[in-house]
This record gives structure tokens, sequence and C-alpha cells, in this order.
């Protein structure tokens, strides 16, 4: 639980609480507005449902974006800022963040890492790397946010989450190299790989760092995913801004000028037009929008939640199960066939997670 056992299980004046006093008071702690002195149950269901949002919402980006890496990050962050402000005042969670019991600072530099930089990073590899040889390094995740959560928490390791955490790892694997395009690295040279796999080891090490500085930052406060959200996709919007104003001025004191520029948002074009590169129709970015919900608002809350009642290496790896969600959502909505392979690795992910739930209360 995220708060003391005195705090839990004894009254103002010291004397232990009933057991029912101390269930209902424990089921008030709603997930949107506390971390919450619940069971661990809930953290399971959040984390399996918060990859299933992110693969809802990819699938509304999918070639909907035709503008730079860093005017995504820039136009998602913003977007989902309103988002948690909304449901901020519609759950009445308001707080103030620069309250002495607020880590402003602590989720201002997890922002940085694991939204700024972190993103940053993948996106840089995945263009270099391709889709198969990016997810064989992202696959990782698990193994070092498991190591992580032993080395910063004192989290234990047993059997079954060294079993459980492989058998997703793999199995998360061989679903996601059945379900992406691969794009050929014939013409990349052993320093440009080199570079490639440098930055997908360092999102790794950045996206565990974020994630792990948000759960050391947040345990024991009365913060929750909402309060957590906003302060982080608000600071890196914030963070992307400047760098985007700054990278305007470089390029108008050195005279030079692009038609799309790398800090832009790209211009709005008629639904009738065929959108290039720099260029979205008016129903490319209600799609944007649609999907920024699912991808930035629904599935990091969700994950938040989980984070904050889970493990740090179990929510982490449960995060990661987008993949297995793909090809069905593909199939109900695209018509497009699940082959073997992608069933077997499907399967032996689920194999995992039974595993990993084994004990949960």
């Amino acid at each position: 639980t995220l708060c003391s056992k005195r705090s839990c299980t004894t009254s103002a004046s010291g004397k232990p609480l009933h057991p029912r006093t101390t269930t209902s008071l424990s089921s008030h702690h709603v997930f949107l507005s506390r971390g919450g002195a619940i069971p661990s149950t809930p953290g399971l269901g959040s984390a399996l449902i918060s990859p299933l949002a992110s693969a809802i919402g990819f699938m509304f980006w999918d070639k909907n974006w035709h503008g730079s890496a860093f005017a995504l990050n820039l136009f998602k962050n913003s977007v989902v800022s309103v988002y948690f402000l909304a449901a901020i005042f519609i759950t009445k969670s308001v707080f103030n963040p620069f309250s002495s019991t607020t880590p402003l600072s602590a989720l201002t530099l997890s922002a940085f890492l694991g939204v700024v930089a972190g993103d940053c990073t993948a996106l840089a590899s995945l263009r270099r790397l391709g889709s198969r040889r990016y997810l064989l390094i992202d696959c990782l995740r698990p193994a070092l946010s498991t190591a992580a959560g032993v080395m910063a928490f004192g989290e234990r390791i047993t059997r079954n989450s060294i079993s459980g955490v492989l058998a997703v790892i793999v199995g998360v694997y061989i679903a996601s190299i059945q379900s992406v395009g691969v794009k050929s690295t014939e013409n990349l040279s052993e320093d440009g790989l080199a570079v490639g796999y440098g930055l997908a080891a360092a999102h790794l090490v950045l996206d565990t760092a974020g994630a792990a500085i948000t759960k050391r930052a947040c345990r024991g406060t009365t913060m929750g995913p909402l309060n957590i959200g906003i302060l982080r996709f608000g600071s890196a919007a914030l963070m992307l801004a400047v760098i985007g104003i700054f990278g305007k001025l470089c390029d108008r004191s050195n005279g030079r000028g692009t038609t799309s520029p790398w800090y832009l948002l790209p211009r709005t074009v008629d639904s009738g037009k065929t959108a290039g590169f720099g260029e979205m129709t008016r129903e490319n970015w209600r799609a944007i929008v649609i999907g920024t919900f699912f991808v930035t608002f629904l599935a990091p809350s969700l994950f938040l939640r989980s984070l904050l009642l889970m493990p740090l290496g179990i929510a982490v790896t449960l995060s990661c199960l987008a993949p297995l969600y793909e090809p069905v959502l593909a199939k109900i909505l695209r018509g497009v066939d699940i082959n073997l392979a992608g069933v077997f690795g499907t399967l032996l992910a689920l194999v995992g997670v039974a595993i990993l739930s084994i004990g949960i209360k």
C-alpha cells in the first residue's frame, strides 16, 4: 500500500481501527484521484487494460500523422494536458502543484527522461533499425525494470516472476514481429546500426528511470494518476515548446528555412486534397486527437495506477502487452488474418501473465 501502517490501521487517536472500517476507508480511495491503500487486484486489471487502450489509440494514429516526430510529441502532450485538466475538474481532484507535499521537481525530471528524451530516442532508433530490430531491444524493458525494482525498491525476485517475465518477453516479441513491417538495414553502415542500437538502449534506460522516479516520488502521497499525469505531461509539453522555440530562433539567426521545419505542426489542407508531409486534413487531425485520448491519457492513467499498486517490474512488464491486442483488433476492425506464430506468441505471453498473477490478492 501507499500509506504507512499506522495511517491505514489506526485512528487519529492511535486506537486500532476495526477491519471493516479499514476496508471501507480503502474502498474510498478512487484511483482517478488517489494512489490508494487498495489491494493489487485493481492494479493488475489496470495493467492489463492499459496496453489495450494503447493498441486502440495507435490504430487511430496509423497513417494519419504527416509531420515530424517532435511535432507529434509536442502536439500529443499539449492535447493530453487539456484532457487531464478536464478530468481533474470533473472528478474534483484539484490540488496545489506547488505544495511542499507535491514532488514537482521529481515528476518534471521524470517527464524529461521518460517523455521528452525517451520518446525522441525511441522514434530515432525505430527509423534507423526498423521495427523488428527495434522490438528485439525494446522487449528487454521488462527485464530491466525488474532489475531496477530490485535495486531501487528492494522488490523480491521469485521463480514465478523470472518465469513470467521471460514468457512475456518472448511471447510479445513473437507476436510483435508477425504484425510489423521489416525495414531493410542493408544500406546502413555498422556505425549506423551501432547508433540505432545505442538509441534503443538509451530509450530503455530513460523510460525505466522515468517510471522508477515517478513511483519513488509518489509513494506515500495522496497523488493519483490524474495529478501525476498533468504534472508529467504538462511539464513535458512546456519543455518541448521551449525546445521548439529555440530551434526556430536558431533557424532564423542562421538564415535557414525549410518548407516543413521539425518544430512546426503540419498545416491543415482541404479534405479533398491528398495530404503530403507537413500537411493534414481535418479527418487526420480528428483521428490524432481521438488516438491521443487512448494512447496518452487513458493508457498512462491506468499504467500509473498499476505502478502505484504493483512492483515496478510487473507493472512495466504488463504495460508491454499492446502487440498482443493489435492482431485481434486488426481482425475485428479491418479483417486482417491472424497467423499461427502470432497466436503462439500471444498464448505464451498470456501464460507469463498468469504466472505473474499468482499470489496477487
